[in-house]
């Protein structure tokens, strides 16, 4: 295999495991409903839980920058991706060593009236399926089950002894399964190892693109890496939103369906799937041969040509694969307190540098406004816009990413075609982050009424004390299933809407037509009208225009702040001495998380907790997730305060705008009469000018000639 062929192998390779490696981070955040729901773990735990890649990440980033950053980057990748793999398998895990307890009825609390009413209702429903009007017989194991399908419901009927049942199998079900901390920790300890992770291919990667490819086509090899990066999570939402409709032991409860609120998807699978995926080329990563040529050989090549060795004959060196940064000086063996002392002064020099310190900055900012604005995005518009989780997971994946990625695109091609440099590509980044701010502010202004805020106006006005017009209902732990009448007003629950069980226009025991159509409830004593009430009442189309107008502005936003993403990282990248490339990221890596990705969903959580007008309780004093907000409230508290930050941190776009001044983004080749001189300068025998001419003719080169030259001159050791 050839070199060029090789090196396009491994950019495949490193490109599959990029892509893979960034799916899990989004596919935990549409699992951890679920996980919450099968172990009963806290709220405020789950949060604690999702952090945990960040509190690995963040200290381990700057070291992992810095060390990798000397040795084989392939192979710190390889292994970064393979301790991802295995976090996978170790999140996955939970789910076959913490089973979930089923509760089971006990029919001697049963009464005799509501076990012959609940037959001649089943009795009913199952002549109807059938051609032969026969009763069927009832046994002691079907009436338990239909008694189990009823009181599983994701809505209640107006029906004392039902509701009673309801209640009693909600505290069995807390009894039988209690919150345990052994999930809780092993799932913990699974995100971080995959947050030490996940440190290597961001940090590592970017530099090594850097080292193999020509400055002129950089900005292409970017977009595609960061297209890898928003398409992961675009297929992590997909996947996400087709697994969940699998319950997750595959034997779902009669009549409980993905719509409910009580259902669990099969959560567990995905990590098991991206696991065993990105473990492969994981492993091939890490084994990928390296044919760089270190700086020692060169120096031995020069000894022997000067005359040591008695051998004078110049050997000619071809295209390489860099696996290792051609940069980093070799400080020879020093001790652990040199070796700190080394650190401490990169650092040093990076902080001196204050078009990166301004370009780190602004990015803290924008990840702080991001970051926890996309994990509650889903939320909100199934708040605000009562839409259905399946179809926002495909307009999120499919227009705001997608949309993001081809901004970054957008960008790249900007930059390769115009060929921005310092200032130019500043001031591009901060036009685009403006625009993209004012798109949220708009979006301010774009809600509706839907049943959700009806119901939580009614709230207010009743002390959040929903009680049914029929007081024989008993409504009082009835779970939150809206519908409304034909004249529109909302009702709680059914059973606030006073409808009895007898009165159902559908079967909830036939599994396909419970789950293929809206229920429709008759004789609603507190309705008006014809007095049925359904879901479908409650549709206001008003509601569809508004979510088409929010998302093209997202679209919109999505695309411009992707054209930021190529001119800021390589403003990054090239404001720093090509040694520090590794170490700037990293520690660019660890403050945004620190300061950005770490608060930024917490920051979040509490801005939609101070729009909560409601919080149920279960299983005693637990409180639950908030089921009601002020939604005009969260509306404009949620974008204002997203605007605002991005228009905060246009004063570090503005920083750096003014000390851009002669940055170089683009340079690949330094003009010829340079190359010449560097060619003739004094200090160089005629042996070592041959050795000079040799490499520059004898391979395409992937640094600035400039840094090649310096890096001859130098003459040091990479550390292997």
């Amino acid at each position: 295999m050839n070199v060029a062929t090789k090196i396009k192998w491994f950019f495949l390779v490193f490109g599959l495991v990029y892509f893979l490696e960034s799916i899990g981070g989004f596919y935990m955040t549409s699992a951890v409903v679920f996980i919450e729901k099968q172990f009963n773990i806290p709220s405020r735990l789950s949060g604690t839980m999702v952090s945990a890649g960040d509190f690995a990440y963040i200290p381990v980033i700057i070291f992992t920058s810095y060390f990798g950053g000397r040795g084989n980057r392939a192979k710190w990748i390889g292994a970064g991706c393979i301790l991802i793999s295995i976090a996978n398998f170790l999140i996955s895990s939970s789910n076959f060593l913490f089973p979930r307890a089923e509760y089971e009825h006990n029919l001697m609390n049963v009464s005799a009236g509501l076990s012959d009413r609940v037959d001649r209702v089943v009795a009913g429903e199952l002549n109807d399926t059938t051609s032969e009007l026969v009763p069927v017989p009832r046994t002691s194991l079907t009436r338990a089950n239909d008694l189990k399908v009823l009181t599983a419901l994701p809505y209640a009927f107006c029906d004392m002894e039902i509701n009673g049942l309801r209640v009693g199998q909600s505290q069995g079900e807390c009894a039988a399964n209690p919150p345990s901390l052994g999930p809780f920790l092993m799932i913990f300890g699974g995100l971080l190892i995959l947050g030490v992770g996940r440190t290597m291919p961001f940090s590592l990667g970017l530099p090594l693109m850097d080292d193999n490819v020509k400055k002129d086509n950089l900005p292409v090899y970017f977009a595609i890496m960061f297209f890898a990066k928003v398409l992961g999570p675009v297929v992590g939402l997909l996947i996400g939103g087709q697994l969940n409709k699998i319950f997750y032991n595959f034997n779902p409860p009669q009549g409980l369906t993905p719509k409910d609120p009580m259902w669990i998807g099969c959560w567990w699978l995905g990590f098991l799937i991206f696991g065993t995926l990105l473990f492969f080329p994981s492993v091939l990563l890490y084994f990928f041969p390296s044919d760089s040529i270190t700086a020692k050989k060169e120096d031995v090549e020069l000894e022997k040509l000067n005359g040591k060795n008695g051998d004078s004959s110049p050997k000619k060196e071809e295209l390489k694969l860099n696996l290792y940064d051609k940069h980093k000086k070799d400080h020879g063996h020093l001790s652990a307190s040199e070796e700190f002392k080394a650190f401490l002064s990169t650092m040093w020099e990076l902080f001196r540098v204050p078009i990166y310190m301004g370009s780190v900055f602004g990015r803290i900012l924008d990840v702080l406004a991001f970051k926890g604005f996309f994990v509650f995005l889903s939320k909100y518009l199934q708040l605000q816009f009562d839409m259905p989780q399946h179809k926002i997971q495909q307009y999120v994946a499919l227009v705001g990413i997608v949309g993001f990625a081809c901004g970054v695109a957008c960008g790249s091609f900007t930059m390769r075609k115009f060929r921005l440099d310092g200032r130019k590509a500043a001031t591009w980044v901060a036009a685009c982050s403006l625009f993209a701010a004012c798109l949220s502010f708009a979006n301010a202004n774009v809600g509706c009424k839907n049943v959700i805020g009806k119901i939580g106006q009614q709230g207010l006005r009743t002390n959040f004390t929903f009680i049914s017009c029929d007081n024989s209902c008993g409504c009082d732990e009835a779970p939150l299933y809206p519908v409304c009448d034909s004249l529109g007003n909302a009702f709680y629950s059914p059973c606030h809407a006073g409808c009895p069980l007898e009165g159902k226009l559908f079967n909830v025991y036939h599994q396909q037509e419970a789950a293929s159509m809206t229920p429709v409830f008759a004789n609603c004593s507190c309705a008006d009208g014809d007095h049925v009430v359904s879901r479908e009442n409650c549709h206001n189309p008003d509601c569809d225009t508004k979510f088409s107008i929010f998302f093209a502005f997202q679209a919109i936003g999505a695309f411009f702040g992707g054209m930021a993403v190529v001119p800021g990282m390589l403003i990054i990248l090239r404001s720093v001495k090509p040694e520090h490339r590794s170490v700037s990221l990293g520690f660019n890596g660890f403050v945004v998380s620190l300061f950005a990705t770490l608060p930024s969903p917490v920051f979040w959580g509490k801005i939609y907790d101070m729009s909560c007008l409601h919080w149920p309780r279960f299983c005693g004093d637990r409180t639950g997730a908030c089921q009601l907000y002020d939604l005009d409230e969260l509306r404009v508290r949620t974008h204002l305060i997203y605007g605002s930050i991005r228009i905060i941190s246009l004063l570090s776009d503005i920083w750096v705008i003014y000390w851009a001044k002669g940055l170089k983004l683009m340079d690949d080749t330094v003009k010829e009469d340079e190359s010449d001189s560097a060619d003739s300068r004094p200090g160089l025998d005629e042996a070592e000018r041959k050795v000079s001419i040799v490499r520059k003719h004898s391979r395409k080169p992937t640094l600035p000639e400039a840094e090649i030259i310096a890096f001859e001159e130098e003459g040091h050791n990479r550390t292997l």
